[in-house]
């Protein structure tokens, strides 16, 4: 199966006015990765960090930026992780991000054209993925179709109403795979 790679990038980033937080001992992250992956993250933390008790509120990337902004007066959040970089420029814009300096080795100044982390400093990257096109066989074969190989292939008339994807208004990871896609083709 021949694919095209590209990446899309997880962020994440300081929450600005967060000492309230840390001063309980408690870590509040917001977050809109599901309990699979964080659940693990939030043990091993605890395991490693006796005494602080990291809690994890999931909720999707724009509510996540909503409920920043909502608590900004009386902040008692810490984190924000998401993988939509447009989220934490609104936060950026909005002075609730807090400057950082984190040193990290293996990871890239740059993807391609995009850059891994905010300039200023207010969030890092932490995590690159791979993306590519995938099918499913049965489906190809009752529709009598042959499996795209490239992105230019899905432009062709006889995958019209047989292509899929989650909405990139809708996902922040999506939002950033088109975006790459749209530029890395010139657009």
């Amino acid at each position: 199966m021949k694919r095209t790679l590209g990446s899309a990038i997880a962020v994440s980033a300081l929450i600005a006015g967060m000492s309230s937080a840390y001063a309980a001992e408690t870590v509040v992250v917001i977050t809109s990765f599901p309990n699979s992956m964080t659940d693990p993250i939030e043990a091993a933390f605890e395991a490693a960090n006796p005494g602080f008790d990291l809690e994890i509120l999931n909720k999707k990337t724009s509510a996540g930026v909503k409920y920043i902004q909502e608590i900004a007066d009386d902040n008692s959040a810490d984190i924000f992780w998401a993988s939509a970089p447009d989220a934490f420029e609104v936060l950026k814009s909005d002075g609730l991000l807090a400057n950082v300096e984190v040193e990290a080795e293996g990871i890239p100044d740059m993807i391609g054209t995009y850059p891994m982390n905010d300039p200023d400093g207010f969030y890092r990257g932490f995590a690159a993925a791979g993306y590519g096109i995938m099918w499913n066989e049965r489906y190809l074969a009752g529709n009598d179709l042959e499996p795209a190989t490239e992105w230019d292939d899905l432009k062709n008339p006889e995958y019209h109403g047989h292509v899929g994807m989650s909405a990139p208004s809708r996902s922040g990871t999506t939002h950033l795979t088109v975006e790459t896609l749209l530029q890395g083709e010139g657009w």
